[in-house]
């Protein structure tokens, strides 16, 4: 196996550890089901400012024809979303009713996360994308693109969040990115 077929497939997995665990923690501490009242804390702006500016730092190379350089912005906010749910302790959180609104605004933040980057990364992984945004139950905004992966547009508050299966296996065809034919079909 090559140095790049392994680096990608760390990465993959990055990306289905970051959705499994989102979705097993939305599901075991909120039935599913994220509350509207939300509270801001240490670590949500540092993710939320790389998040936030991910699409247009992917756009920037992606014009340039830099695919693998844009792939790299959008996991190192998979791996940065990951370093946030250490960093913020949902479980600890969970263990006291008077964090809910916290734990809900984290929640809140890694989901936003993983549609911005599953949006991003439709057109190279488009049946994993695709099998994420069913089984989340989340929408791409706007038809036109012209809200995807912007921040602050994901869920519907008060709707069920589908639990996710886990979508990324260990093997070399299912994890490995590869820039192939659906990547040229859905490009503008």
């Amino acid at each position: 196996m090559s140095c790049s077929s392994t680096i990608n497939i760390d990465l993959a997995n990055d990306l289905g550890n970051l959705v499994s665990r989102t979705t097993a923690m939305v599901e075991k501490y909120f039935g599913g089901t994220l509350p509207e009242t939300r509270a801001a804390g240490e670590f949500d702006e540092s993710l939320i400012s790389q998040v936030s500016g991910l699409r247009d730092r992917y756009e920037a190379q992606m014009e340039k024809f830099q695919f693998q350089n844009a792939l790299d912005e959008v996991f190192k906010c998979i791996q940065r979303a990951n370093k946030y749910i250490d960093e913020t302790m949902p479980w600890a959180l969970a263990k006291d009713e008077a964090n809910k609104p916290r734990l809900a605004s984290v929640m809140y933040n890694l989901l936003e996360t993983v549609r911005i980057c599953t949006t991003l990364l439709l057109p190279v992984m488009p049946d994993t994308c695709d099998k994420i945004f069913a089984q989340r139950d989340c929408y791409q905004f706007g038809g036109s693109g012209e809200d995807t992966g912007r921040a602050g547009r994901s869920g519907r508050n008060g709707k069920k969040l589908l639990r996710m299966r886990l979508l990324l296996c260990n093997t070399r065809t299912q994890t490995t990115l590869r820039l192939t034919k659906p990547l040229l079909r859905r490009m503008p």
